[in-house]
């Protein structure tokens, strides 16, 4: 349980940083003049939670 524990937390870690990339991309792009609307940029950034979070559900529910 312990190690289940752990795995989830780093995934959570990992799923952040992706985020956080994903923001900074859009950050950057913005400054170049290609603005994207907020739904699509936030979209994009909560797909590694979401991605992770259902792969979690999936094999606790084993």
């Amino acid at each position: 349980m312990i190690r289940e524990n752990q795995r989830m937390v780093t995934e959570k870690i990992e799923a952040s940083m992706e985020a956080g990339l994903v923001v900074q991309k859009t950050l950057f792009s913005a400054m170049s003049g290609n603005y994207a609307p907020w739904w699509v940029t936030s979209q994009k950034a909560m797909k590694p939670y979401q991605r992770r979070s259902s792969a979690n559900s999936r094999r606790l529910s084993r």
